[in-house]
């Protein structure tokens, strides 16, 4: 069996411009706007089979997160943006075969992919955008 395509800092770049979009097409403003499009899932690209979804998932003493997840058939999540408005964070989780700085390490694949996450004590929009953007530059 072939292993799947590095997932690389181009990628990453990639991932995060389409979750900005995403945020762009369905103006989101405030993480409440996102109940519009929960359970829906964006096709970014039909042939690699990228696409994002957006969910709520149970978090931390019983609260949630809305999760705003970019997912690439046989590679999993490899962007995922957690918002917590019951505890005003928002955690990035980001995959691949690179180390970002502000990041923690939590997790490898059997691919060598490298699981990191940081959390930002905010759950404005504006914040997670300028993370995405981050990612871009």
């Amino acid at each position: 069996m072939v292993a799947p395509p590095e997932i690389d800092l181009e990628s990453l770049k990639k991932n995060a411009r389409h979750l900005l979009e995403f945020l762009d097409r369905n103006e989101i403003q405030e993480p409440r706007d996102l109940e519009s499009v929960l359970n829906q899932s964006l096709i970014i690209n039909r042939k690699t089979k990228e696409h994002v979804t957006t969910e709520i998932r149970p978090s931390n003493l019983g609260t949630a997160t809305y999760d705003i997840s970019y997912i690439q058939y046989g590679k999993g999540i490899l962007l995922d943006v957690k918002i917590n408005p019951s505890f005003e964070y928002t955690a990035f989780i980001v995959k691949g075969k690179f180390e970002l700085p502000g990041y923690e390490s939590f997790a490898k694949d059997n691919n060598g992919n490298i699981a990191q996450m940081k959390r930002i004590g905010s759950t404005s929009i504006e914040d997670i955008r300028n993370e995405l953007i981050s990612f871009t530059s």
